[in-house]
């Protein structure tokens, strides 16, 4: 599984940092 899928599965907050 590509990293960049992990990303969307992340919260926002998560994203955010």
């Amino acid at each position: 599984m590509p990293a960049k899928h992990t990303l969307l599965s992340v919260p926002k907050a998560w994203t955010s940092r």
